[in-house]
């Protein structure tokens, strides 16, 4: 889902975010979670950035896998999981807002 939205700070303002699915069949499992890359003049630029992460367990068991994204006429980011059957609404935090994007700062879920 292309972001070209000023609701997210820079530089989630203007690229895409994707859902990785995951595969189940590899050891350590791949995927699972949501990355957002940054794109400048149409090209991607950077290495992705992980937005929604968690979705398995240190044992390896699957909790959730993303199968599609979407923003809301809000601009948060909806992830449809096809394990949890929910919806994810994924909005933006006060500190990501203010600039202040940490390590250990993770997407905010209602």
């Amino acid at each position: 889902m292309f972001s070209k939205s000023s609701a997210w700070p820079t530089p989630f303002d203007n690229g895409v975010f994707i859902g990785q699915h995951g595969s189940w069949n590899r050891n350590p499992r791949s995927g699972y979670r949501v990355i957002f890359i940054p794109f400048r003049g149409g090209k991607p630029i950077g290495e992705p950035i992980d937005v929604l992460t968690g979705f398995v367990s240190a044992d390896g068991d699957a909790f959730g896998r993303p199968v599609g994204v979407a923003l809301d006429k809000q601009s948060a980011l909806l992830v449809a999981d096809d394990v949890g059957n929910m919806v994810w609404r994924v909005t933006v935090s006060d500190k990501l807002k203010a600039g202040k994007l940490t390590q250990s700062t993770k997407a905010i879920l209602p």
